[in-house]
């Protein structure tokens, strides 16, 4: 696996990517100019580091997230990993999550943070790489 920063040249086929992966596997009708719509504007940030694996030319996975800085520490916000079905169970995303934590902790942060879906393949994936549930922190969403 080699994993790469996403560029601006990237931006199309991470959305391709992004699209398929949605609306094959999550029942999404995202179309390329909606994957773009929601991919760019966080790999384009001063701020973004958001990286994808590639294996023999083909996209395996992705993350995206951007820094943000507090009075006492830099963190990490990650907004987004995907990884393709097929590799999924392999340990590509634990690899992902590996390489985005030493890009990070080279660029100085200190922590990552990221809301995730509250299902238990997601709490067993998070858990294993370390991660906990703050007891002082909750999501908070309004309906409009």
């Amino acid at each position: 696996m080699t994993y790469r920063n996403i560029g601006p040249a990237d931006l199309k086929s991470v959305a391709a990517f992004y699209m398929d992966y949605y609306n094959r596997y999550e029942d999404g009708c995202w179309t390329a100019e909606t994957a773009l719509r929601r991919i760019r504007p966080i790999c384009t940030r001063e701020d973004a580091c958001c990286i994808f694996g590639e294996d023999d030319g083909r996209i395996v996975c992705v993350v995206f997230g951007w820094f943000t800085q507090y009075d006492d520490l830099l963190a990490y916000d990650l907004h987004e990993i995907v990884v393709a079905k097929d590799a999924q169970g392999r340990g590509v995303g634990t690899r992902l999550m590996q390489e985005m934590e030493r890009r990070i902790k080279a660029a100085g942060g200190a922590m990552i943070q990221l809301t995730a879906v509250n299902d238990e393949m997601h709490e067993l994936f998070y858990k294993k790489l370390g991660f906990y549930t703050p007891n002082n922190l909750i999501l908070k969403a309004k309906q409009l």
